[in-house]
């Protein structure tokens, strides 16, 4: 849905202004807390954590360590669901769903 700007299977269900401004940044940069950064979240959409600015991939973050990774220069999307998000920090899921997305591109 989010990779086709809103459509389903040839049906506009979202509008793609609303796509376009749920994942773009909410927050004004110098106002992003610094931990965040860290954690390979460069900002927040609607209910979207924004991760890199250049190829403009998010996540949807859920309970015990569920994800949904999306980038759309890449044509990706990378579902992870679990009971416990385990010892991994969010920053190193980024960068696994990152060099997945990266490779499958390639």
């Amino acid at each position: 849905l989010y990779l086709n700007n809103g459509q389903w299977n040839g049906v506009q269900v979202l509008p793609p202004d609303w796509v376009a401004r749920a994942t773009r940044p909410a927050i004004p940069a110098d106002r992003w807390p610094e931990d965040y950064a860290a954690a390979g979240l460069s900002n927040y959409g609607y209910q979207w954590w924004l991760l890199s600015p250049e190829t403009g991939d998010y996540l949807a973050l859920g309970k015990d360590g569920q994800y949904l990774y999306i980038n759309p220069a890449t044509g990706a999307t990378i579902v992870r669901l679990g009971w416990s998000q385990g010892e991994i920090f969010t920053s190193a899921w980024v960068d696994l769903f990152q060099s997945i997305s990266a490779a499958v591109s390639e």
